[in-house]
């Protein structure tokens, strides 16, 4: 059963992981040293499971980067960080186990709801009780749309001014017909998006933590989480990068809505090479290749998902890192703890 929770939120969307205590039942009976171990399978198996949104669920983009062959039509991806997280083997002492419910157009009410499609009904998918969870919960959940709805990080450098002249309208039809262009005042609001929504759930995990000025009873370990640092550098609109980089680039940790997938393992083009993006994309759209877009710009059918603004695969590997920086620093049973600062 789940005991402490731990939440992770990442800048517009919850990130939450569940943890136990260091006292925790279920890591009782292992070896007498399992906390001076890592990855020791005769130490006990930290179960823990992935909800939430396509920020966790990732959105496969081909069937070979599919998860579960899209069994629930979830659109998990393979390389998605919570999978990067059971294959990481530095983290926990003993072996882990993972559970993998996030699925993309999830919202929070519909983990639990058994009201909701079934497809979103994430708690009832589990098949064993789990000692750490992580829960991202994104913008759609407060009443957002398009790009706000789907942004976990900042998206954008907002001090170059190299794509002042530059405009990602490549779908005709969506704003009107306006293709607006990437401003620095366009990218510095959008980024002040992200910082005040992280801002209002930075409040709500500390709320968690505490009732009047205090621990809350409960025991509650609650930690905000902010991943979009680690995406310094390699955002829309660094310095140095072309048009075509913005779209192309395995430099630029995020999707844009590209017709090649430059970093898929099996080099297999979406559906073809780099050109002329908007031709092309609308030529695809008029033919049906991109599956219907919804307002995040998830979509398409069979499973294959549209991925723009979401995290590639360097991009869920910087998640990764930066959840289990914050997961080894909390002082959690059967996590290996950080190095010590260097002198």
């Amino acid at each position: 059963m789940l005991t402490q929770l731990l939440t992770f939120i990442s800048t517009l969307n919850f990130l939450a992981l569940a943890a136990p205590s260091a006292q925790a039942p279920w890591y009782q009976g292992g070896l007498a040293n399992c906390d001076n171990q890592i990855n020791n399978p005769e130490c006990p198996t930290l179960n823990f499971a992935t909800f939430g949104d396509s920020w966790a669920s990732g959105e496969a983009y081909s069937t070979a980067t599919q998860y579960d062959s899209n069994k629930d039509n979830c659109h998990r991806v393979s390389h998605a960080w919570g999978r990067q997280m059971q294959d990481d083997s530095t983290w926990t002492s003993g072996p882990r186990d993972h559970q993998f419910v996030a699925c993309s157009g999830s919202q929070f009410h519909n983990i639990s709801d058994i009201n909701t499609d079934e497809k979103y009904r994430q708690m009832a998918k589990l098949s064993k009780d789990i000692n750490l969870m992580t829960l991202t919960v994104g913008g759609k959940n407060i009443g957002f749309a398009g790009i706000a709805e789907a942004c976990y990080v900042k998206f954008f450098n907002q001090d170059d001014t190299a794509c002042n002249d530059l405009s990602f309208g490549a779908i005709p039809g969506w704003l009107g017909g306006r293709q607006p262009k990437l401003s620095q005042e366009l990218r510095r609001a959008l980024n002040g998006l992200v910082d005040a929504i992280n801002s209002q759930y930075y409040w709500a995990v500390w709320d968690v933590n505490v009732l009047d000025g205090y621990r809350h009873p409960s025991g509650s370990n609650d930690h905000y989480v902010d991943v979009s640092p680690q995406f310094e550098g390699h955002r829309f609109c660094e310095p140095g990068k072309s048009k075509d980089d913005n779209y192309h680039s395995d430099d630029v940790w995020l999707w844009n809505l590209s017709t090649d997938v430059p970093q898929d393992k099996n080099n297999q083009d979406w559906p073809n090479g780099p050109g002329q993006e908007t031709d092309k994309i609308q030529a695809l759209i008029a033919q049906g290749g991109l599956g219907t877009f919804d307002s995040s710009g998830s979509g398409g059918s069979g499973g294959i998902g549209t991925p723009m603004f979401h995290p590639k695969e360097a991009g869920h590997t910087a998640i990764k890192d930066q959840v289990l920086n914050a997961i080894r620093g909390a002082g959690i049973a059967g996590i290996v703890k950080p190095d010590p600062p260097k002198q």
